[in-house]
């Protein structure tokens, strides 16, 4: 797959600055905006695989985001210029009713933005009224919630059946994540899919796009 070297050696760095030149270059005359995409995907990926590994911390992980929200605003500087947009997807997001966890969760957003979603973070402690009314009103292509203990995960179940009952299950792409949650609790919930981390998320979130 051709990518932009310069660009994802500078995501992966978490320079910011060299992201901004090598994307202005990329974009003259006209630019290749999947091509700046696919080098921002694959760059991330790198991140998101160092980390994986202990190579990387939550502090790189970070940078490198930073970094990523730059090239999605000279994305979005030179398509509105043109009356394009870029799009990857509307998420709304939340940790469930009874958990106060975010960590994870925040991370999560900042990578999701820094990709070209459309974010919108209900917070923590989200009752499933506010869940399916986000994903009512924002029009959402995917929810995602995530659980730390074993206590509030089953608050999930709760979401997705009050999606069904409002005819909303079949409008959106539900993922769960967080400690207490794993791929056989997303089946038995009727999830679409279970993602462990930053990275298995996105490519998660890329995959029921297709």
């Amino acid at each position: 797959m051709k990518v932009i070297p310069e660009l994802v050696e500078a995501l992966v760095a978490g320079d910011r600055e060299a992201c901004i030149r090598a994307v202005k270059k990329a974009l003259e005359p006209e630019g290749d905006y999947e091509l700046i995409l696919r080098s921002l995907a694959e760059g991330m990926d790198i991140v998101g695989s160092k980390y994986e590994s202990g190579e990387y911390f939550i502090p790189e992980m970070l940078r490198s985001a930073r970094a990523a929200n730059a090239v999605m605003e000279q994305l979005r500087a030179s398509m509105n210029g043109r009356g394009e947009r870029v799009r990857a997807g509307t998420v709304v997001i939340g940790t469930v009713s009874g958990d106060i966890h975010d960590v994870g969760k925040n991370l999560l957003v900042t990578f999701l933005r820094a990709s070209g979603y459309t974010v919108h973070d209900l917070g923590v402690d989200v009752p499933a009224e506010r869940f399916v009314q986000e994903v009512e009103e924002k029009q959402a292509d995917f929810l995602l919630m995530s659980a730390l203990t074993t206590a509030t995960r089953y608050a999930m179940k709760e979401v997705i059946a009050l999606l069904e009952e409002r005819g909303l299950r079949s409008r959106v792409k539900v993922l769960v994540g967080g400690v207490s949650v794993n791929e056989k609790f997303a089946r038995e919930l009727g999830a679409d899919g279970y993602a462990k981390d930053v990275r298995s998320t996105i490519s998660l979130l890329r995959k029921l796009s297709e």
